[in-house]
């Protein structure tokens, strides 16, 4: 399985998913972890994450905040980490996406990007 995970968005920071991330790159070696959002700062902060073949990092340069209204803030950030997580699950380089941070936009960008079943 290969699973994208907005490390920007949310009210926690990007530490704690990353974290997460390395935690269950250990614990699961079927799962492919895919982290969305500022590959600089992950490769300062975690620089042996570059060494983990279990996960990849997609550079996303915008995040859509919490109190952003979500179709307006998805339209003028199109590199934003929810529209990357998007995108990568329409082209069927991940499975499935997660993001902790805004739910409208998430569920937009989805809406906007995947087909309806």
């Amino acid at each position: 399985m290969r699973i994208g995970i907005d490390i920007e968005s949310g009210e926690n920071s990007f530490t704690e998913l990353v974290n997460g991330a390395l935690i269950a790159s250990q614990h699961y070696p079927d799962t492919d972890l895919f982290l969305i959002g500022n590959v600089k700062n992950v490769i300062k902060n975690f620089p042996e994450i570059e060494s983990n073949p279990r996960i990849s990092l997609v550079h996303a340069h915008e995040m859509i905040a919490m109190d952003e209204a979500p179709i307006s803030a998805l339209k003028q950030k199109n590199n934003a980490t929810v529209n990357v997580g998007a995108r990568m699950v329409k082209n069927q380089t991940i499975d499935l996406f997660f993001s902790p941070g805004n739910t409208g936009a998430t569920v937009a960008a989805a809406s906007l990007e995947l087909k309806k079943l």
